[in-house]
């Protein structure tokens, strides 16, 4: 078994040069939330392997994936193309030490989270800033951002029929709010990445942040970190406004809590298509996933991972991480935002998109222009189906 890790850019290209060539030098492949659409027509679609049972891993029990995650993250147009793998989803953190000496009450609305943020940066800054941002100019991590307040102020990328959405006043008005984050944000915001993000948060130099959930441990256990024993979880603020997703089109489901989950995929070019299903079976089995969730105390794509009492001895049983879990549980469940899926949503979503939101978070353009431009692109993209 060979398992090759990369950064994310790079395992795109990787693929794209694979399915290219028709090589098969990946059996299993990794499948990003967004690229669903794209690959879809390269795997081996799961459910004619899930009924062969001849192949079938033992007590494997498809049934126990969240239907959230195999609608949304592993399906396109209604056929699912690949397994549920892992769930990096939007939660709230924020440091208890500074909200109880400056005797703050945890932010349940937009409005309070913004307010919030001022009052700490009044009190901490340089040292510590209220909130901060993945706002990297140019990469997928801002647009990642930009979603939670376009969905939370009522905005799609897309209305029902197919047209753009995103140039609507409900997406002016979320765009308003992300720029209002800036002036409580440290300067650098404008260069991270979300492991710059997360790394600012893990050496104190921000009171709260809204961001991947799987981040937690790192805060928490991490030897670098100077937050342990200091972090706390709780779910995202209220939405002002949640569009449903029957108002949107391409399978986009508004929610604050923005999802960016991933699937793997089995390679129709592979040379050992049976070996590689069943391995795949056990890399995706409740037994093997509640031991990942163990060992990084990270969370899960299985129902019974949050139910497995394994997960909640050791470190899983300080009272933090049990409210971690169930903090991710209740984002999966009820709070989770999705972007649509397209075969080109890949251009928009790592290129053209998180490229004009940079020249809005730096001042080159206003809103309008850059949601404007925004629209024209996501009308072409749509066009092409």
């Amino acid at each position: 078994m060979q398992w090759e890790l990369l950064p994310l850019e790079r395992v795109l290209g990787r693929i794209e040069q694979d399915i290219a060539r028709e090589t098969g030098i990946y059996d299993i492949m990794y499948c990003d939330r967004d690229w669903v659409g794209r690959f879809a027509n390269i795997a081996v679609k799961p459910r004619y392997l899930l009924e062969n049972t001849d192949l079938q891993y033992p007590n494997y029990n498809f049934e126990d994936f969240f239907p959230s995650l195999v609608a949304n993250m592993s399906s396109y147009k209604g056929q699912l193309v690949a397994i549920p793998y892992d769930i990096p989803i939007f939660i709230m953190f924020y440091r208890q030490d500074i909200f109880e000496e400056l005797g703050l009450s945890v932010p349940t609305t937009m409005t309070e989270y913004l307010a919030t943020a001022q009052i700490i940066n009044e009190a901490k800054k340089p040292q510590v800033y209220g909130t901060a941002g993945q706002w990297k100019v140019g990469h997928n991590s801002l647009l990642c951002n930009m979603t939670a307040w376009l969905w939370s102020h009522g905005g799609s990328f897309y209305h029902g029929d197919g047209t753009p959405a995103i140039n609507d006043e409900r997406a002016i008005a979320g765009m308003e709010y992300l720029l209002a984050q800036r002036q409580y944000a440290p300067p650098e915001a404008l260069t991270w990445d979300w492991y710059g993000e997360a790394e600012a948060f893990r050496q104190g130099r921000v009171a709260m942040l809204i961001s991947w959930a799987d981040w937690f441990p790192w805060f928490e256990a991490s030897p670098m970190s100077q937050v342990s024993g200091r972090v706390a979880t709780v779910r995202c603020p209220q939405e002002i406004a949640l569009r449903s997703y029957r108002e949107c089109a391409f399978g986009e489901v508004p929610g604050i809590s923005h999802c960016g989950g991933s699937s793997l995929l089995l390679s129709r070019y592979s040379k050992q298509q049976e070996a590689a299903w069943v391995f795949l079976q056990w890399l995706t089995s409740a037994d093997t996933m509640t031991r990942v969730a163990i060992l990084s105390n990270t969370n899960g794509v299985r129902r019974s991972t949050y139910r497995d009492p394994r997960l909640r001895v050791g470190f899983g049983a300080q009272p933090n991480v049990v409210k971690y879990f169930d903090v991710t549980l209740d984002a999966i469940e009820n709070l989770m935002g999705v972007e649509p899926h397209l075969p080109n949503w890949i251009e928009l979503g790592f290129n053209r998109f998180p490229v004009e939101l940079g020249k809005l978070m730096t001042n080159q353009q206003s809103i309008k222009t850059t949601l404007d431009n925004m629209a024209q692109a996501a009308a072409q993209v749509a066009q092409t189906l």
